[in-house]
């Protein structure tokens, strides 16, 4: 059986065995598979490129099609990843109004309320929007494997000071492009630190304080902000519940933190040098007097005046 003819009885199969399950597993791994299929069409050298661009663009929208179908027609355990799908399915296929429009309706229907109640929410589902937000045509996902000649997609790890600039970057796109209270539950599900000890990191912690502070404001008055901070208790993380949603600089983040008005704020670990002078991170002792001194707080007062 040609492939084709393969892919189209087992869309048939699944969709009507499954239908009015709770999982869609079943739907999801096919879906995934096509997915991938379609990026890996793109490597195929025996295909001139052109070729490589239609029957990738082809799987893709089999995968698409089959996504909008599952959650159309079942209760799906697996909604959330399912429409990680569809998000990066649309984008691929150069459809960032799309992508938007499937990227809210999972934030709303997974966390009803969520802008009136403080609710702690998958950092993801509110950076995508980010990222579709600065989508531009010239770098879609197609026009860049013609510029490339077929190669996409970049691997590697990125260092700490990357990731808190990236962090930046998602919290300034939700803040101008979505308004404050997309910024604030952003920042309020992700790790924030205070006492940065390395000077180009922050720079972005300063930038990243500002946006947090103009946020809440949506909810409290700067005076309440300030009443709020210094009223928090610094307290110790339990090492079974580290990570969570707030999973970022697991390798930076002491145990201790604060929380004030649905925020909870990270102390950094300190730079401390062992028996043979070789300098680590260690929990920090002084605590009470690093919130006291935060350049957090010290912008708050200033917001306060």
């Amino acid at each position: 059986m040609k492939k084709k003819g393969f892919i189209a009885l087992m869309l048939f199969f699944i969709v009507v065995i499954s239908h009015g399950q709770e999982s869609c597993r079943a739907q999801y791994d096919l879906i995934y598979e096509l997915e991938n299929n379609s990026h890996y069409i793109l490597n195929n050298q025996v295909f001139p490129l052109i070729i490589r661009i239609q029957k990738s663009k082809r799987q893709a929208k089999i995968a698409l099609k089959l996504a909008y179908e599952t959650i159309e027609k079942n209760d799906c355990k697996e909604y959330s990843i399912i429409m990680d799908r569809i998000i990066g399915l649309e984008m691929q296929l150069g459809n960032p109004s799309k992508a938007k429009k499937a990227a809210l309706l999972r934030l709303n229907k997974m966390y009803p309320n969520w802008k009136e109640s403080n609710v702690l929410i998958k950092p993801s589902h509110l950076s995508i929007l980010a990222y579709i937000s600065n989508f531009q045509r010239k770098n879609s996902f197609y026009r860049n494997v013609r510029r490339n000649k077929g190669i996409h997609g970049v691997c590697g790890t990125t260092s700490y000071g990357e990731d808190v600039s990236t962090l930046l970057w998602q919290a300034e796109s939700l803040f101008n492009d979505y308004g404050e209270i997309f910024c604030l539950r952003f920042l309020q599900s992700s790790a924030i630190l205070i006492n940065e000890d390395l000077e180009g990191v922050k720079l972005y912690w300063d930038k990243i304080y500002d946006l947090l502070i103009k946020s809440s404001a949506v909810e409290y008055s700067f005076e309440e902000i300030k009443a709020k901070y210094e009223a928090s208790v610094v307290q110790k993380e339990e090492l079974n519940k580290l990570g969570g949603v707030r999973w970022q600089f697991l390798f930076q983040r002491s145990l201790y933190y604060f929380e004030f008005g649905g925020t909870r704020i990270f102390i950094k670990t300190i730079v401390c040098p062992d028996q043979k002078d070789i300098y680590e991170r260690c929990q920090p002792t002084d605590y009470e007097k690093l919130k006291a001194k935060s350049i957090l707080y010290e912008k708050i007062k200033e917001y306060a005046l």
